[in-house]
């Protein structure tokens, strides 16, 4: 318990002892009910001023209420953030957040408090920078995550972290205190993505005569078009482009998404017309995949695989090992299960990190471009 924690005990008390009921503070305060039981239950964190509000209605002196906390031991008040960290006195990292209803706990082994400063230190230079934009901010703050912990899941990282770090207003210049952070992420986090796979291969791939890219809609239209696809609307779904700088023609499009929820049918589709015509269509995921709980854990929703006695593979796996709708699914969640290797797959789900750009991406693309230009 903490002294913020202390003084709603204290407030509920002396509520209590007063003989006032939540319905008659509310009332008094023009406020929902609801609020005040979820701020003596714990689950949403005071303002000031309605901390002092609650004070004089329960007919208690403020100040007196502050000095009382001030003589509690081992109570510091915690600075309400999106996320925090300390060390376990192990050699690991303690983060917590709030998950829905859950003060939620997660774990990231073998990392230390100095090194979650530096990551915060350096991200919070580019948030006051004003030549850096967002979607920068958001890239360069996750390579450095897995600079400091190249050990970690990487959607671990991007689904548990790096999220809440940037929906913390702390972590902004207070000129954006209004700004709406959560839907902040959901608009940038996207195009930052693909992105960072982007800038992951681009100079190895580039080794290898191919260059990935994000390109104008323009030049993205110009190079579909050579690919007399059978497909609509083709250029909305071209996320990222694969280009033989041999011979400057496409062979293959980059599908990025965070989950397999994430409006994947359209990709699907697309995806087909791609095969059809022999282009490499490979979809690349975090596999975000998590539920509220105390201590939550990221499984991805690909599921388990096909073993000799039993087939419990779910329609999202089979999606790619049985249908084949994509060229292969390459996960950088370190909790997928890849398709074993003595197993016969349509197509295959590989479990990658960023560790190495030469993988089994990039070792894809690469022998799809030599398939159709050697």
């Amino acid at each position: 318990m903490d002294k913020v924690d202390f003084i709603v005990n204290e407030l509920r008390l002396a509520r209590e002892r007063a003989g006032r009921s939540l319905t008659s503070i509310a009332g008094a305060l023009n406020i929902g009910e609801d609020w005040l039981a979820a701020v003596e239950d714990g689950k949403v964190r005071p303002s000031f001023d309605l901390v002092y509000a609650l004070a004089e209605c329960a007919g208690i002196d403020f100040a007196e209420i502050i000095n009382r906390a001030k003589q509690v031991e081992g109570a510091d008040i915690e600075l309400a953030r999106s996320i925090s960290a300390e060390d376990d006195g192990a050699g690991n990292l303690t983060l917590k957040f709030q998950y829905n209803d859950h003060k939620a706990i997660y774990k990231l082994e073998n990392a230390r408090l100095s090194d979650y400063k530096k990551l915060l230190a350096n991200l919070r230079v580019m948030t006051y920078d004003n030549k850096v934009s967002k979607t920068e901010f958001v890239i360069k703050s996750f390579f450095k995550a897995m600079e400091l912990w190249p050990h970690a899941n990487p959607s671990d990282i991007w689904g548990f972290v790096l999220s809440r770090l940037y929906q913390d207003p702390y972590n902004h210049p207070v000129t954006e205190q209004n700004r709406d952070f959560a839907q902040s992420w959901k608009r940038t986090s996207g195009w930052v993505l693909e992105e960072i796979f982007v800038r992951h291969y681009k100079d190895f791939l580039k080794s290898h005569n191919i260059e990935i890219g994000i390109y104008p809609k323009s030049q993205v239209k110009a190079q579909l078009d050579r690919m007399k696809l059978n497909y609509h609307d083709v250029q909305e779904k071209a996320d990222v482009l694969l280009i033989d700088t041999t011979t400057s023609e496409c062979f293959g499009v980059v599908h990025v998404k965070a989950s397999l929820a994430e409006r994947r049918q359209a990709d699907q589709s697309f995806s087909e017309a791609l095969l059809a015509k022999n282009y490499f269509s490979p979809f690349l995921t975090m596999d975000c995949k998590s539920f509220p709980s105390a201590t939550p854990i990221n499984k991805g929703e690909l599921g388990p695989v096909k073993t000799k006695a039993a087939d419990p593979r779910i329609n999202k796996r089979l999606d790619f090992e049985e249908e084949g709708y994509f060229s292969g699914c390459f996960s950088y969640n370190s909790n997928t299960i890849p398709t074993p290797a003595n197993q016969k797959a349509t197509a295959r789900v590989y479990r990658m990190d960023f560790r190495n750009p030469d993988d089994a991406f990039s070792q894809a693309a690469i022998t799809a471009r030599d398939r159709l230009y050697s």
